[in-house]
């Protein structure tokens, strides 16, 4: 008799155990699933949606009031000349956070882009118009210099593989090709050096869209500076293309220095964040 009490015991015992067991299971499980359930969005997202839509609205707003000529509006170059001088600073501020020498050596390359659009848009702004020749050659220019530090910036914090190797090395024996080519499919009278200089833009400009997305390394280790900085020589492309519609080359312009700008902050962010 005693035997079964205690044996009785024994097991109620043991069933209060195992319940406790699963209510703390149970409890674990339901905060586990809460927490698992809030999807916190990161804020340098929230930041830059807040940016591209709070500068595409005045974009918007600023081509519109230039295309009607209201006063404070009359000069596109103001603006332009604002936002490349914006531009440039935060590429020395990327300079300075930077800590590898390809980072450094692309904040360089894009201060001397941004100086020379920003001379550019003050010699519009304050002088004359430019005429044709130095036009293309600040084009050229600073083309070549944003070459330069897509190129820089896709090494920096990347590992070179094979491909990449192979990359650069066609690439070089391609332009070299296509620029002789383009060279002697000119007329003589053509063969001036305004015409090779638009050549050398044009292909730099190609390029720098080449060195971001056929890279398969930089859209892994660099997805989004891959699509932003290629997006960028993308729009400019675009701008190109439009001249003759000077209200959407206003826009685009400042459709390019946004997604500049927005590559930038998050070569920053990722530089902050190491």
């Amino acid at each position: 008799m005693a035997d079964s009490i205690l044996d009785s015991n024994r097991y109620q015992q043991q069933e209060a155990a195992a319940q406790l067991e699963e209510n703390a299971a149970s409890r674990g499980t339901s905060r586990g699933s809460g927490r698992t359930g809030i999807i916190w969005t990161p804020r340098f997202i929230i930041s830059f949606s807040v940016i591209a839509i709070l500068w595409l609205s005045c974009a918007g707003v600023i081509a519109h009031s230039w295309l009607n000529g209201y006063r404070f509006f009359r000069s596109d170059n103001r603006f332009l000349l604002g936002q490349t001088a914006l531009l440039l600073v935060v590429w020395a501020v990327f300079f300075f956070v930077s800590r590898r020498s390809w980072g450094k050596l692309a904040a360089v390359f894009g201060i001397v882009w941004s100086a020379f659009l920003v001379a550019g848009a003050a010699i519009k702004y304050f002088v004359l118009p430019v005429d044709g020749s130095v036009g293309i050659y600040l084009d050229t220019m600073s083309s070549v210099a944003l070459l330069g530090a897509f190129v820089c910036l896709s090494l920096n914090r990347v590992p070179v593989r094979r491909w990449d190797t192979i990359f650069f090395g066609l690439a070089l024996i391609g332009s070299i090709l296509l620029f002789f080519y383009r060279f002697w499919k000119f007329p003589e009278e053509a063969r001036t050096l305004e015409n090779m200089e638009a050549v050398v833009s044009t292909l730099a400009i190609y390029l720098s869209i080449c060195v971001w997305w056929l890279r398969p390394s930089c859209w892994r280790f660099q997805p989004g500076p891959a699509l932003l900085f290629g997006m960028v020589a993308v729009l400019t492309v675009m701008v190109g293309k439009i001249h003759s519609h000077p209200e959407l080359v206003f826009f685009f312009q400042q459709t390019v220095y946004l997604v500049m700008l927005l590559g930038q902050l998050r070569l920053i962010q990722g530089e902050l964040k190491q």
